[in-house]
């Protein structure tokens, strides 16, 4: 029974070491471009976008979306699990030979593929696990404004920062707009430098 690093030795689902050498039966152009199709199903979701990619590619290179699904979700399976563990390229490289023997011709782009989707998952993880306990920042946009006059006084003449912060909550996205006048912003920048150093 093979034990595999990317799942902290435990042995890979059935079909998995299969569906992965179903790779070498696709043409090797069909290959090198495939990460066009792994790398937007690589999320925590498959969204539309990912289904659409498959179809696309498959349609530009008259493929049958069938032959693709089994070594991409293979892949993708792979990929993630060695991903949580953040997995060395060496020890994913023996994952892989474990699973598909030393001289699969898809060795260098799997391990390729794998370098490159490891930052953005890794990420995915991070916002993940700060977004289940709370509200998580995920953009700002802002804008410089000045108050001329209201109800209250004329001629007051005060800039206004409007601060649009985007954040997460659970699954939703949201927004919320504050206003700051200049001594905050002055006291947020110095708090930010205070954090950056």
């Amino acid at each position: 029974m093979t034990a595999l690093r990317a799942l902290d030795g435990a042995a890979p689902p059935p079909g998995l070491a299969g569906d992965l050498r179903a790779l070498a039966t696709l043409p090797a152009p069909v290959r090198e471009s495939l990460w066009d199709v792994l790398g937007p199903n690589l999320g925590a979701q498959i969204t539309e976008e990912a289904t659409a990619a498959v179809n696309a590619f498959c349609e530009a290179r008259r493929l049958r979306a069938t032959d693709l699904m089994a070594p991409v979700k293979a892949c993708r399976y792979l990929i993630r699990q060695a991903a949580r563990r953040n997995l060395k390229l060496d020890d994913f490289r023996d994952d892989l030979r474990s699973l598909c023997g030393d001289d699969a011709p898809f060795e260098l782009n799997l391990v390729g593929w794998y370098e490159r989707a490891l930052p953005m998952l890794r990420q995915e993880f991070v916002s993940a696990a700060l977004a289940a306990h709370g509200k998580l920042a995920t953009g700002v946009d802002w804008r410089l404004d000045g108050i001329l006059m209201s109800q209250d006084g004329e001629n007051l003449g005060v800039p206004v920062a409007m601060l649009t912060f985007r954040y997460v909550e659970g699954d939703e996205k949201k927004r919320i707009t504050l206003q700051f006048v200049p001594e905050v912003i002055r006291e947020l920048h110095a708090i930010c430098e205070k954090m950056l150093r």
